[in-house]
């Protein structure tokens, strides 16, 4: 089963979406949205296979899935045990632009 390792970029992601959220409405509403998303991944972590959409156009081992209009980026990686670690990049609005945000994959 993978290991959930979530980076400082999805972590200050997570961060400027609890301050989005809490300054449009409420910081409750904020905290527990955040929540959930944190709870995606904790869950996706312990599924096995390969999940969500390759994103090669991004970086070669970037992988994304939806949650509520949000995009979780995550990678897969080996570790010293038998357990890969299920890495979360970046959680971005899915109405971004991606390419410019992740700049030339190329």
């Amino acid at each position: 089963m993978p290991r959930l390792r979530i980076l400082d970029g999805a972590r200050n992601n997570l961060a400027d979406i609890e301050d989005y959220i809490a300054a449009a409405g409420s910081e409750d509403a904020a905290v527990r949205f955040t929540g959930e998303i944190i709870d995606k991944c904790e869950h996706l972590a312990t599924l096995t296979g390969l999940l969500g959409r390759a994103r090669r156009e991004l970086r070669p081992d970037i992988r994304s899935t939806p949650f509520k209009g949000y995009l979780i980026f995550f990678r897969y990686l080996p570790s010293e045990s038998d357990r890969h670690i299920f890495e979360v990049v970046n959680v971005v609005e899915g109405h971004r632009d991606l390419a410019a945000y992740f700049g030339d994959a190329g």
